[in-house]
């Protein structure tokens, strides 16, 4: 306990900017609101230097190089990506194509990256690093399309930052916000999927 307080008091300012907008825009994201894709981004760019300092090195160009690029295309698929252009796009469920796809993309990079960061870098735990890189890069594709999935790799994903990647650093604060992010990727699946029914109600009634 002592650790952890003292762990929260040393908390720099760019740990606590990008864990107070990660979970600002992880409740926006719930609430099918647009403008959590602002907020990510600059989590994100506060992460980079967080992941940095935690040599998390495959977490660090997760977001610098992945993420950033990611959230604007997915600002802009939420705007203007829609059945006629300018709907609102809706949620759905990810076929079982694109979920085997995703699970590739992850599993390959997490073999692919992993290696090179365990023989290239000084990383800590290179390759459990690179799988939830390889997860986070397929969810963030999920979310941008408004799968219901992507709050299923992000459970996974919150759950291996929150207990153990992020406790063995010291970065408490984060480790507790990603253990924040675990519950509400359960809230947010319950969410979208009650959405998701409503958006069905709502075409049924105006056909």
């Amino acid at each position: 306990m002592q650790d952890l307080l003292k762990s929260v008091h040393e908390t720099s300012w760019q740990e606590w900017l990008a864990a107070v907008t990660g979970l600002i825009s992880v409740i926006l994201g719930i609430k099918n609101n647009i403008w959590n894709w602002f907020f990510q981004i600059v989590s994100s760019i506060f992460y980079v230097w967080v992941f940095w300092q935690a040599h998390l090195y495959s977490s660090m160009g997760l977001n610098l190089l992945y993420f950033l690029p990611m959230q604007f295309y997915g600002w802009w698929c939420w705007s203007k990506f829609g059945p006629q252009a300018s709907n609102r796009l809706p949620i759905t469920h990810a076929s079982p194509a694109l979920m085997a796809g995703c699970i590739l993309v992850a599993s390959v990079f997490a073999a692919g990256w992993g290696w090179f960061a365990a023989t290239h870098t000084q990383a800590f735990l290179p390759y459990l690093d690179a799988a939830v890189t390889g997860l986070s890069i397929s969810a963030e594709f999920l979310d941008s399309r408004k799968k219901v999935e992507n709050f299923h790799l992000w459970g996974v994903v919150n759950l291996v930052y929150a207990f153990i990647l992020l406790p063995p650093q010291k970065y408490y604060v984060s480790a507790i916000l990603y253990f924040i992010f675990l519950i509400l990727a359960f809230v947010g699946a319950f969410e979208w999927r009650r959405l998701m029914k409503s958006q069905v109600s709502k075409s049924s009634a105006n056909s």
